[in-house]
């Protein structure tokens, strides 16, 4: 049975399970874009055979790291991005060896705080090489994107390239805006 490329879920003692695909008998790649951390995108892991126990029997326990991350994941939460910002996002992203993920359906909304009018929102998130220079690159992308959609924040990856006045500014829109 060729199992190479099955989704499964990568389970962890002390991290949430994390979607990955089968590359090896027992060996997978993670593919859910999470915060920094050991088991962020990109890293193989070997895990056990057998399912582990729970409810989902796609879960198996992971048990060590073969190979390290190859990026990094950052949340980019506010006013939904138009197709062609959305396209050029993801088209850095892939550029650079990482990916765009679309983690809102077209529920999520945002309502003005003061004038109380609706907002069309998404919440994506995206992996990049943790390399100064893309993540310079990204955060100036976003900062163009965010001229034709507003509010749009994106804390974690301003703290990453320096911009600790920006990451506090999101910060606070994020929290009047209820995001």
């Amino acid at each position: 049975i060729d199992l190479q490329g099955e989704p499964l879920l990568l389970r962890f003692a002390d991290h949430p399970d994390l979607w990955a695909r089968r590359i090896g008998p027992c060996h997978a790649r993670v593919m859910t874009i999470s915060a920094p951390s050991p088991e962020r995108y990109g890293s193989v892991w070997a895990f056990d055979p057998f399912s582990a126990e729970g409810d989902d029997p796609r879960a198996y326990a992971a048990n060590s790291m073969l190979e390290g991350a190859t990026a990094v994941g950052f949340a980019v939460d506010g006013a939904r991005l138009e197709p062609e910002a959305m396209a050029r996002l993801e088209a850095f992203a892939e550029a650079h060896g990482g990916a765009v993920y679309t983690a809102s359906g077209p529920q999520y909304v945002l309502f003005h705080p003061d004038e109380g009018d609706r907002i069309e929102a998404g919440f994506v998130k995206v992996a990049v090489p943790d390399d100064p220079g893309v993540l310079g690159r990204l955060h100036a992308l976003l900062g163009e994107l965010a001229r034709g959609a507003s509010p749009l924040v994106w804390p974690e990856l301003r703290e990453a390239v320096g911009d600790a006045a920006g990451a506090a500014a999101d910060r606070d829109t994020a929290e009047r805006w209820g995001m």
